[in-house]
């Protein structure tokens, strides 16, 4: 690698000349974006977590940002996407955004949340990144670690394809896990049902949430708020106008999917899961 640095951002617009290529390794993800004659070509391959890789957070989160030349050889496992233009622009554009549906966590072990208590746990989604031509010209949207797919609704017959992923569900933000390659909400679970919640699966529409980044390089989104008024397993959803206190400094780097869609009743906790 040669010109490589360490940085809190990732994200923004890049010079990537004609024959050259930049890339980034971000958490698990090592990703190369090549800018050929008519095209740009876009490799990604996984690279192991360790255990150390989480750790409570201090300071900045520290990525690899650095720039090849075009015939540094790649591994074998590498995935590869071309993508053709007709243009000679060379500024590519990465942004961090959410996935593409809802996520489903499962809190291991489950939390029970007793009758007309709050509480709040901190989760964490997948990250994915966003590719464009600069300003305008969209290449494509990558999960910077292939997702776990699964079902949520009362039946087979009855829901929608989600996302899953397991959480600690930390009540504190000291105790929660910091990864390169995944975006924080704080989610505050009101249940006001005079019999207790079971948390064993929580839906978190992640396409009515923006992303937000702190100057340490954290990423966060708006936070969430559950309010289950009724033993059912639905729960009135209201999202803030901004991350929580503790995002301190926190800019505004992408808005939602869904807009318009921040207070609603749907179905939140429990249901199929696969």
């Amino acid at each position: 690698m040669e010109t490589a640095r360490t940085t809190s951002k990732w994200w923004g617009e890049f010079e990537v000349p004609h024959g050259q290529a930049r890339t980034w390794h971000i958490g698990p993800l090592l990703l190369r974006v090549s800018r050929l004659a008519h095209e740009w070509r876009v490799s990604r391959q996984r690279a192991p977590i360790a255990d150390h890789d989480a750790a409570p957070f201090s300071g900045h989160i520290a990525f690899e940002v650095g720039v090849l030349g075009k015939d540094t050889p790649l591994e074998e496992s590498a995935e590869v996407s071309r993508y053709a233009t007709s243009g000679s622009a060379e500024t590519l554009r990465v942004s961090p955004t959410l996935p593409d549906r809802a996520v489903i966590f499962r809190p291991e072990p489950p939390i029970r949340v007793l009758p007309n208590q709050n509480v709040t746990l901190y989760v964490a989604s997948p990250l994915w990144l966003r590719l464009e031509e600069a300003p305008h010209t969209f290449l494509d949207e990558l999960p910077a670690v292939p997702p776990n797919q699964t079902w949520w609704g009362p039946s087979t017959m009855e829901g929608e394809p989600c996302y899953a992923a397991r959480t600690h569900g930390r009540f504190r933000l000291e105790d929660t896990e910091v990864y390169q390659h995944r975006i924080l909400t704080s989610v505050d679970v009101q249940n006001a049902a005079d019999e207790a919640l079971l948390l064993q699966r929580l839906n978190v529409p992640v396409r009515t949430l923006s992303v937000y980044a702190t100057p340490n390089g954290r990423l966060w989104t708006e936070s969430v708020k559950f309010q289950r008024s009724s033993r059912d397993a639905f729960a009135e959803l209201h999202v803030g106008a901004a991350p929580p206190p503790a995002a301190e400094g926190a800019q505004k780097l992408c808005g939602p999917r869904d807009a318009g869609s921040q207070h609603t009743l749907f179905r939140a906790f429990g249901s199929l899961f696969k």
